[in-house]
């Protein structure tokens, strides 16, 4: 399936689980220095709160906890320069949203109600729905 975010993104959905090993491809502290204000700004603040800072799962990815949102976890992709990926679960607390470069390794073994996504490409993306 291909969704359409209001923003105007488009993603589809690839596989259950999460890209993991990825957690090297985004550090923490690559992410605070270069897009410090995206867990604020970009996540919409589901179950009374809003997405808190940058972390990473050890051997599993990096991303933002209390997401709950794949249009919001596909604005935050989109923000991060080199983000192709993003898993994101609507079900499982934290409700963490993780983004990715590559998906070599998708896994399910975090737990249930993780779904990868991804990117149109960035060689012109796909076809508009507008005339």
């Amino acid at each position: 399936d291909t969704y359409r975010l209001t923003r105007g993104e488009d993603y589809t959905e690839s596989v259950s689980g999460v890209c993991s090993g990825t957690d090297t491809e985004f550090t923490v502290d690559f992410l605070n220095t270069n897009y410090p204000n995206v867990p604020a700004t970009l996540t919409g603040g589901h179950n009374g709160r809003v997405g808190n800072s940058w972390y990473s799962h050890a051997g599993l990815a990096t991303g933002i906890c209390f997401v709950q949102s794949a249009d919001d976890c596909a604005a935050v992709c989109k923000a991060v320069d080199g983000c192709k990926h993003f898993s994101t679960s609507l079900t499982q607390a934290c409700y963490a949203c993780f983004i990715h470069k590559t998906c070599d390794n998708p896994s399910t073994a975090i737990g249930y109600g993780y779904t990868t996504y991804s990117m149109p490409p960035n060689d012109g993306g796909w076809a508009s729905d507008s005339p």
